[in-house]
């Protein structure tokens, strides 16, 4: 094995110290999976201990891995992406809603707004999208 710890003390400790905090994690993640697991086991034997044969896959078929999240409706009207600054947050560029490069709406990454703003922001110089061109859409290509 390689020796690869520093010769000095208080790096060791400092290295003990994390060590000893992961060990520590990793139990907290042990005791969590042991509760869910015996839940598991709980709900098994409510039900007079039959468990379900496991689900076979037609032959050639291969698993799918599920959705992260279910698709959502797509969204209307326009997205305002927000550039932090030392004044604040600033509005830096205006995607459509349905843009791919849009950033997803939130307190600080982007927000959406009627027509009516988003021109205005435009016409303030806050910058459009190159993929999606609000501006064209908004009838302000210039």
């Amino acid at each position: 094995m390689f020796d690869i710890l520093p010769p000095d003390r208080e790096r060791l400790l400092i290295i003990k110290a994390y060590l000893a905090r992961q060990r520590a994690e990793a139990e907290t993640i042990r005791t969590y999976l042991d509760v869910q697991i015996q839940q598991v086991d709980e709900r098994l034997n409510g039900h007079g201990g039959r468990t379900a044969p496991p689900l076979a896959l037609p032959s050639g078929a291969r698993p799918t891995p599920p959705m992260a999240s279910a698709p959502s409706a797509p969204l209307e009207g326009y997205a305002i992406e927000w550039r932090r600054s030392p004044e604040g947050p600033v509005p830096e560029r205006v995607h459509e809603a349905s843009c791919i490069f849009a950033p997803t709406p939130g307190p600080k990454r982007a927000r959406l707004v009627d027509a009516h703003n988003a021109r205005e922001l435009l016409t303030r110089g806050v910058g459009s999208c190159d993929q999606c061109h609000p501006d064209v859409a908004l009838g302000m290509d210039m």
